[in-house]
């Protein structure tokens, strides 16, 4: 018998402290080089800057520790 896995679609919600598009520039490097995520989106003018990540089996600890790496803060919602 044959078995199949198949990765779950997600979307993911954060909270982070990525004000600007400066600070924005520095995070969309470490967010393209994320595999496997089908988009992304940060929101600086939602009050808690919120980051949607679309994605095909990528952890909340994957995406959560990346962003921290950069400098900026991030928690799950």
């Amino acid at each position: 018998m044959n078995t199949v896995s198949y990765a779950t679609y997600q979307v993911l919600n954060f909270k982070t402290n990525i004000t600007s598009h400066e600070s924005l520039a520095t995070v969309i490097p470490t967010l393209q080089q994320l595999e496997p995520i089908y988009s992304w989106m940060i929101n600086i003018d939602h009050p808690e800057k919120i980051l949607s990540v679309h994605s095909l089996g990528l952890s909340k600890e994957e995406i959560k520790e990346a962003i921290k790496k950069t400098g900026f803060g991030i928690e799950e919602l």
